[in-house]
């Protein structure tokens, strides 16, 4: 009867671990068919197997001999060998198989890769390597066809890259040199980040735009430093606890503003040698004035210092001044008030005054302060003020409450009503409010702006990386 094989599969069986005996065998499986593709009858079969040089020749290197076979359904499964060491070393080998009597199954079945792995095991370095637990014999491993790292317990020298995609440039690099260790992230030839470790440990980032260091980070041995580095290279800011004085924390000149910097304050002044005579009795003159710019949202603080002179009569005498950001304005109830009383004789006098004042201005805002003064309607003589000086103090910030009187309470959530008398004695409603208001206003404003740029800043990077 003329038998056919219809299905083979050839498996390599190893067995054990490292260091324990591989097995010799290879399982092959198949399926006998008759004539007309219908599975042989189950019994027990004599089977030999041959391996040959070639697919036809009589070059045969290997035969098992008949082997009882038990065929269910057609299936039966074998494990063959063992097979001389060096049977899988050349070309390509075929199996034969002879069912009983009958010729041998044609054509043979060429035998690949799975079979090869038999003469992989047998090779020195395999060898070797399996029995690299033995601490014995772990420098064997080493020695053949180069160096290896164990899993354990081992250790290695030289460089360590990771090229993921192939291209000749390692995406990473562990680095082991005589006196220090680095781990170097990369992208194409360019270095971007360097952990850096010897005497102390440093993390370098940078730029594919620039190989210098954009920022570091280390423990240098005379303190900690983080340093954060402009495009061009040169320090931007940077933080050194190794050292003291203004050199352990540098800025740029404009990095620290008024909100985080509490004392800082700006000065304008401005000194008046002149006395001016005060004739008008119903609007105020100016005597002199100051102009301060703030930095950025705060207080204004002005303060003048002047002198009075009358002279002229032998009655009374005298006059008002006060500070005002509005030229003309009316007299508030905290105008200094000089009135001079009952001369006996016809003389000249004179009286020091002092005014102050408050305010809050916004940011890089010019705003102009003016010293004047009006003549007492009941004077008799000659009033006159200057020889002076008017001085602005930019405050950025205050610590407690900080109350004034105004007019108008625009802008205020809370102003307590209060009525106030001026100097002629007349009445009206002012109101009290705390000026700390605005400063919280401004603060809340720089916040967002802040936030909005951080976004911009954010959104912009994120394109450049797109």
């Amino acid at each position: 009867m003329k038998r056919t094989l219809t299905i083979a599969v050839l498996l390599m069986v190893i067995v054990g671990t490292a260091g324990a005996e591989i097995s010799p065998m290879i399982n092959y499986q198949g399926r006998l068919t008759d004539e007309s593709g219908a599975p042989i009858a189950d019994n027990n079969y004599l089977i030999k197997f041959k391996i040959y040089g070639s697919e036809s020749g009589q070059d045969s290197l290997w035969s098992s001999g008949f082997l009882t076979v038990a065929v269910s359904g057609g299936l039966f499964e074998r494990a063959l060998g063992p097979f001389p060491n060096d049977l899988f070393t050349g070309a390509d080998r075929y199996l034969g198989i002879t069912v009983g009597t009958d010729a041998e199954i044609s054509p043979r079945t060429r035998m690949v890769t799975v079979p090869y792995a038999y003469e992989a095991m047998h090779s020195d370095t395999a060898q070797y390597a399996l029995q690299a637990d033995n601490a014995a014999t772990a420098d064997l491993a080493k020695a053949v066809d180069g160096d290896f790292v164990l899993a354990t317990g081992d250790t290695m020298t030289g460089v360590l890259g990771i090229d993921r995609d192939d291209d000749g440039y390692p995406e990473a690099e562990f680095v082991l040199e005589e006196d220090h260790t680095t781990l170097q992230i990369n992208k194409n030839d360019t270095l971007l980040a360097e952990l850096w470790g010897s005497t102390f440990g440093s993390l370098h980032l940078k730029s594919v735009e620039n190989t210098s260091s954009r920022v570091i980070i280390s423990g240098y041995n005379s303190g900690g430093q983080i340093t954060l580095n402009k495009a061009n290279g040169m320090t931007g800011i940077e933080l050194n606890g190794g050292y003291t004085g203004n050199l352990s924390a540098r800025f740029p000149d404009d990095a620290i503003d008024s909100d985080e910097l509490l004392n800082e304050v700006g000065l304008a002044t401005d000194l008046n040698q002149m006395l001016t005579e005060i004739t008008n009795t119903s609007t105020m003159v100016e005597i002199d004035s100051v102009t301060i710019v703030p930095p950025a949202d705060g207080y204004i603080y002005v303060m003048a210092r002047y002198n009075c002179k009358y002279s002229g009569t032998t009655g009374q005498n005298g006059g008002y001044v006060q500070i005002s950001k509005t030229l003309g304005a009316s007299i508030m109830v905290t105008s200094n008030l000089h009135i001079q009383y009952g001369f006996p004789t016809t003389g000249t006098y004179y009286d020091p005054g002092f005014y102050d004042y408050y305010d809050y201005a916004d940011s890089g805002t010019p705003t102009t302060y003016y010293l004047q003064a009006r003549k007492w309607s009941s004077s008799t003589g000659t009033f006159e003020v200057g020889r002076g000086r008017l001085t602005a103090f930019y405050i950025p910030t205050s610590y407690e409450a900080v109350k004034k009187i105004v007019s108008d309470p625009d802008g205020f959530t809370i102003a307590e009503p209060v009525t106030v008398e001026d100097a002629d004695g007349n009445t009206y409603t002012a109101y009290e409010v705390d000026l700390r208001e605005l400063e919280l206003k401004a603060k809340q404003k720089k916040i967002e702006a802040l936030e909005a740029q951080l976004e911009l800043e954010k959104a912009k990077e994120r394109l450049e990386h797109e």
